[in-house]
């Protein structure tokens, strides 16, 4: 489905939606009890919400204004707008208007109740086909949910706009574009793990989002441009997908922090001014930007032969790849390396502690390590190895040492311990 029609739908379904919504508005009028509320009572002491907000269009902004205004007004001790001061409840029905609800929907009500003095709605795992309706009309006032009760908690100019939507783990297939109508004020937005094939592109319209997860759906290239639309981003997850090729147009994303867009085929991507956190295993990668800010960054399983001498590098995976050299990385605490082409190992960090290269072509132990004093953890496995140095014995920071699969004589000492092979070798020195 392309994003034309993706955004047609929507807009078909929202011009249904407000023909019902109205025609439903006016027959709950109707039937309201017309001693149920006095509209002029003068011993009601609680703010009463604008009559223009029950027909005001359906939108997060409307709300956020209509609050405002109330608690101005109540600070004040002014009584806003015109009729009976009455206070409204999101979870009663003083009228008795309200249709019966199963044991499911009284779990959707109670997460929006909560929602709306919180900021922030979690509808993961419910096994969803689409967002419910009442999501998208949880801030929509009706005569039917109106509560006479005096309780400050229950009062409607208490709720907050939401800021974080979470319906991960379902099974919907798209946004509605109201979504972006009614809550245009979101920060995080977080669908991974749906079956969502396009987006709405009125996402574009998300002004203050910073955080999208959408990994693991079927979206594919379409998706990219909108995306890059989407200025304020700071953290994107894409894992999962269907993207191919160079993803260069996320290029535009000059906030962005943390990527992640493992587990799709793409070839290349850009380089960004302020990313911290990559993470592009399994793509099909043969090459990589230098990326000046990254501290960490997980390439493994690619087809890179060469990776830039990253200068804040903390973190660096990168094994399953042909490479036959580490990059020089001064500031690396973490380097997994395995299951590559690397022979030699000329210049390591000295705040290392975790050197992992198994599965190598390397015949001699390297020296550069033998100097390392923060190393605590080293794999040398299934490398082509035949003697270990005595000043190995000297490490006094190594904690752990793989050593199996390698050809040394004393096949004893592969299943040995660390600070037994360690004594070992100070013995061998004559130091033990």
């Amino acid at each position: 489905m392309s994003l034309n029609d993706c955004s047609t739908a929507q807009s078909s379904r929202t011009n249904h939606h407000s023909v019902v919504s109205s025609q439903s508005l006016s027959m709950r009028v109707k039937n309201v009890p017309t001693n149920a509320v006095s509209p002029r009572s003068k011993s009601a002491t609680r703010p009463q919400l604008p009559l223009g907000t029950l027909n005001s269009p359906k939108s997060s902004l409307a709300l956020r204004e209509a609050i405002a205004r109330a608690k101005a007004a109540k600070k004040k001790n002014v009584q806003p707008g015109s009729g009976a001061p009455n206070s409204f409840s999101q979870n009663a029905d003083a009228f008795g208007q309200s249709p019966q609800i199963n044991d499911h929907d009284i779990g959707i009500q109670s997460l929006l109740v909560r929602a709306r003095s919180s900021g922030k709605l979690n509808i993961s795992g419910r096994e969803l086909k689409e967002i419910p309706e009442d999501v998208y009309n949880m801030y929509h006032v009706k005569l039917g949910s109106v509560d006479l009760s005096t309780s400050e908690d229950d009062a409607w100019y208490n709720n907050v706009h939401l800021t974080t939507f979470v319906a991960s783990d379902n099974e919907i297939t798209r946004l509605d574009a109201r979504l972006v109508e009614e809550f245009g004020g979101i920060e995080l937005v977080d669908m991974r793990n749906n079956k969502l094939q396009c987006l709405p592109s009125a996402f574009i319209e998300l002004t203050q989002l910073t955080s999208l997860n959408l990994s693991r759906n079927n979206l594919d290239n379409q998706v990219i441009a909108l995306i890059s639309s989407i200025s304020p981003l700071r953290i994107l997850h894409l894992a999962e997908n269907r993207l191919t090729g160079p993803l260069f147009d996320l290029g535009l994303l000059k906030n962005l922090e943390v990527l992640d867009i493992s587990r799709n085929a793409v070839t290349s991507i850009s380089s960004y001014s302020k990313l911290r956190i990559l993470n592009a295993e399994k793509c099909r990668l043969v090459d990589i930007p230098l990326i000046e800010s990254l501290v960490e960054l997980k390439v493994g399983q690619n087809k890179l032969s060469k990776i830039p001498n990253f200068p804040n590098m903390r973190s660096l995976d990168c094994h399953g790849n042909s490479l036959t050299s580490l990059p020089a990385l001064p500031s690396s605490i973490t380097i997994d390396a395995a299951s590559n082409q690397i022979s030699t190992v000329d210049t390591l960090s000295e705040s290392l502690i975790t050197l992992l290269l198994s599965d190598n072509a390397l015949s001699t132990f390297p020296k550069s390590i033998l100097s390392q004093s923060s190393l605590t953890t080293l794999d040398i496995s299934a490398n082509q190895i035949k003697e270990l140095p005595g000043e190995l014995g000297l490490m006094d920071s190594l904690k752990k040492i793989l050593l199996e699969g390698n050809l040394i004589r004393d096949k004893s000492i592969l299943t040995k311990d660390c600070e037994s092979i360690k004594r070992l070798l100070r013995t061998r020195m004559g130091l033990e």
